[in-house]
């Protein structure tokens, strides 16, 4: 009678848990389908995103592609304008060697007009520079000193002695342009102009009259060179412009490429987060099936918790029953193997049905004691997965009395074990 009481209550909890179970059941369907729904609009702002972010890639690599294409012509126009900056250079220098082994023969020219220069002394410049700014002046010593303007090209004779000494310091290196000596032809072609004439005026008026005559002469022979020199002067010009152009380019090419660069690494910093991005859709996807088949699965409960639920009022007329056999299981059917223990089952169930006591068709221990899911723990414990295993497994667990196992192969022993936490000395 203390087994029939004892699987009674056991049966009535049985039928509680299946009710709290439909409710649950119920419950997790509904967090199921907000979690399908939070999901699902988490998974359509992430494509949005990732569209978003391959948008952006698709107009960076355009930018990237305009870069390039304006890289590679600055490239070439660089290239081109080396080449040119190489022909000029070339053609300059040819000109310049050509120049110079032509001016080394009027060299001897130049050299008489530094002679005379250094012939001048500090007291003739002081002298001339009295003479200039008198208002009143010998005619003859006046084309001197407009001569000698012309040379330093002084619009004020002021500035004379600064100016002389400077070109007395420095030394005069190219002659007299073309309008200055037509000034000078003027004056140096009239009859007391020369040097023995003017000396006897004044020792420094004659030898600036010396000078004057001598870098005249020296710019009259140059003048065979003079567009020599323009050319050359000319050529000069176009390498330095060429050369400024080229080093512009390369400025130019320097920015272009640490733009290139850096969008180089914008892009691929963006591919990144994309990727990230794909990553965490994947993800979300991932949960999305995942909480699908739940759902799906919850759904095939939820018709299997309704049957429960619809049957657990006729199940109640059958607990006395279910118990009376239950108890029989625990009492008399551990020592049977299989074939005698379903024998035996029959005849109690038929013995029991003369008696007028009601038990489910399809009564089963394992529903009685409600241990479904504790099956799952006991299989992964070592407990072999078939009937006799399982119902052994609930008398061993459900018995007052220590059960008496045989166990050739030593699986329950190894299930014991992991089942109740044993240590092993």
């Amino acid at each position: 009678m203390k087994y029939v009481l004892l699987y009674r209550q056991n049966e009535n909890e049985r039928i509680e848990k299946n009710l709290k179970k439909y409710n649950d059941g119920i419950e997790q369907l509904n967090k199921a389908k907000k979690k399908i729904d939070d999901t699902t609009r988490k998974i359509t702002q992430q494509r949005e995103k990732i569209k978003e972010k391959q948008d952006e890639i698709e107009q960076k690599k355009t930018e990237l592609k305009n870069h390039q294409a304006d890289l590679e012509a600055k490239e070439k126009e660089q290239s081109d304008e080396k080449i040119k900056q190489q022909s000029l250079k070339t053609l300059w220098e040819s000109k310049k060697n050509e120049l110079e082994l032509q001016m080394k023969e009027i060299e001897p020219h130049l050299k008489n007009v530094e002679q005379e220069l250094r012939k001048i002394s500090d007291s003739d410049i002081a002298e001339m520079f009295k003479y200039g700014s008198q208002e009143s002046i010998n005619q003859d010593i006046k084309e001197v000193v407009n001569a000698t303007k012309i040379i330093l090209g002084l619009k004020d004779w002021k500035f004379m002695p600064e100016a002389f000494k400077k070109i007395k310091k420095e030394s005069i290196k190219e002659p007299p342009s073309q309008q200055e000596l037509r000034k000078l032809d003027k004056i140096v072609k009239k009859p007391n102009f020369n040097p023995n004439y003017m000396k006897q005026k004044s020792q420094a008026v004659g030898n600036f009259t010396s000078w004057i005559l001598k870098l005249e002469y020296y710019g009259a022979q140059s003048q065979v060179f003079g567009p020599k020199i323009e050319k050359e002067k000319e050529q000069k010009r176009k390498l330095e412009e060429s050369t400024k152009k080229v080093e512009d380019l390369e400025r130019q090419l320097d920015e272009l490429k640490s733009k290139f660069d850096t969008l180089n690494n914008t892009i691929k910093d963006m591919e990144e987060s994309k990727l990230d991005l794909e990553a965490e859709l994947d993800k979300l996807e991932t949960d999305a099936n995942n909480f699908s088949n739940m759902l799906y699965k919850l759904k095939d409960e939820k018709v299997k918790w309704t049957e429960i639920r619809d049957g657990l009022d006729e199940e109640k007329q059958y607990v006395d029953g279910n118990s009376i056999l239950a108890a029989t299981t625990m009492i008399y059917l551990g020592v049977c193997f299989e074939e005698d223990r379903n024998n035996l089952n029959t005849i109690f169930q038929n013995k029991l049905g003369t008696t007028g006591f009601k038990f489910s068709k399809n009564y089963s221990i394992t529903k009685l004691f409600n241990c479904e899911n504790e099956i799952f723990t006991w299989n992964e414990n070592g407990l072999p997965n078939d009937d006799v295993s399982i119902e052994n497994a609930i008398i061993t667990l459900n018995s007052h009395r220590t059960c008496y196992i045989i166990d050739p192969q030593y699986q329950a022993k190894d299930w014991l074990i992991n089942q109740l936490n044993i240590k092993q000395e």
